[in-house]
């Protein structure tokens, strides 16, 4: 019985290193988007590109990163604005407007389609089974 016991004390230890894994992950995941976004985005003044930040959680499901922006234009320069905004969002037509200039989403897309994600994952996971 003593076997059991410790596998047992050892399986749970593994799920709390493997929650410290995921969130690990999630936060160097969203920082290399974060990185990329920021190389993305536009430059006027700096506002926008400085305020892109990234923030990691524990959920029901795992972790999970967010990398966003509390700059109020941000989504006008991912979208456009007016006529010649993004047409997969809805715009004020009959003027201009400007286009839209992506850093978000393209971060996000080229870290998931490289790959990139789920390495980082998978080398944090590793670490559990060292």
């Amino acid at each position: 019985m003593d076997d059991l016991a410790k596998l047992i004390n050892r399986l749970e230890g593994s799920k709390t290193l493997m929650q410290i894994a995921a969130r690990n992950g999630a936060r160097k995941a969203g920082l290399l988007v974060e990185g990329d976004a920021k190389r993305l985005c536009p430059v006027d003044t700096g506002r926008l590109r400085s305020s892109i930040s990234t923030e990691a959680e524990d959920t029901a499901e795992g972790a999970k990163a967010f990398v966003s922006t509390n700059v109020e234009y941000a989504p006008f320069v991912e979208y456009g604005t007016g006529e010649r905004g993004d047409p997969s969002v809805p715009h004020k037509l009959h003027w201009a407007g400007m286009p839209p200039h992506p850093f978000l989403r393209p971060a996000l897309e080229f870290n998931r389609d490289s790959g990139n994600i789920q390495k980082v994952f998978a080398d944090e996971v590793k670490k559990v089974f060292r």
